[in-house]
């Protein structure tokens, strides 16, 4: 039996792993397909570029933060093309606005909690590529104000700064731009949110059926069996594809890399029908 892994992150974003390390566990983990999906950004992708073998089943991919009505959601796009300009384009947009949000994110912890990072620790994280409430958490763990990065962003991080989230519809019509594909990440909900109820989730799908999307993460490292089976029997009655993937973050979540349900049951490749989708591409 194959197996695959189409959600993980590195150090290009929020995870620990730097691409190239995260290409030596994948293979170590004999996995026949993975994608690299950081958040709004594609250069962990442009890193992997230079040493993943076509032969690895790397599929290049992202991660977009968006909204559907008034929703948070999370938006996968799978086979893209790596120096599409138009996708360039769209991480820059998206790139300013997340530096307004950890702006935000700073003035919100000093007038609410007193607390104001040195200047090389706001330095640290304005150069980072991608600057999450990960980064910020780690800091706060560092100063001993919470015990873990789960707690931190908990007690700290949950409320404060804007939703800047872009449409869903945009990001999605920007990963069809890009000649890839645009799958519903987690839709009940992923790491330490309230899963949606049912009627919360029809009603986002139908919406993002209307604005573009092509897939669902039906298996994924958080659902045990009963809710990734619902979720792939919803996607093939709608003819939607089917994708799964862990949500990898190395150090910075407690997600195994290769587990797609929380009882890690393993998932064949066969069962995943959006590799059909994007090997074609």
């Amino acid at each position: 039996m194959k197996h695959a892994d189409l959600h993980m992150h590195s150090l290009c974003s929020d995870g620990t792993d730097t691409p190239a390390a995260l290409l030596e566990k994948v293979r170590k983990a004999n996995l026949s397909f993975f994608a690299l999906t950081d958040h709004d950004s594609m250069d962990g992708a442009k890193e992997l570029a230079g040493i993943a073998e076509k032969t690895d089943g790397w599929i290049p991919g992202a991660e977009f933060s968006c909204r559907v009505g008034e929703q948070k959601c999370h938006i996968l796009g799978l086979g893209l093309e790596i120096t599409s300009p138009e996708l360039a384009d769209f991480f820059a947009m998206l790139s300013e606005a997340r530096k307004n949000k950890l702006k935000k994110r700073l003035a919100y912890l000093a007038d609410t909690f007193g607390i104001v990072f040195s200047e090389e620790e706001q330095n640290s994280l304005f150069a980072l590529r991608v600057a999450g409430k990960p980064h910020i958490a780690a800091l706060l763990v560092k100063r001993g104000l919470a015990p873990t990065l789960a707690d931190a962003i908990r007690t700290y991080l949950s409320s404060g700064a804007p939703d800047q989230r872009v449409p869903a519809r945009e990001a999605m019509e920007a990963i069809h731009r890009a000649g890839g594909v645009a799958i519903w990440a987690h839709p009940f909900g992923g790491e330490g949110e309230t899963l949606l109820t049912h009627e919360k989730y029809a009603r986002c799908r139908d919406l993002l059926i209307q604005d573009g999307l092509d897939g669902l993460e039906c298996f994924y490292s958080r659902y045990d069996n009963a809710r990734c089976s619902f979720l792939e029997a919803d996607a093939k009655r709608l003819s939607l594809l089917v994708s799964g993937g862990s949500d990898y973050h190395g150090g910075n979540k407690n997600i195994p890399l290769g587990r797609l349900t929380s009882e890690d049951q393993p998932i064949s490749t066969d069962r995943l029908t959006v590799l059909d989708a994007v090997c074609r591409r």
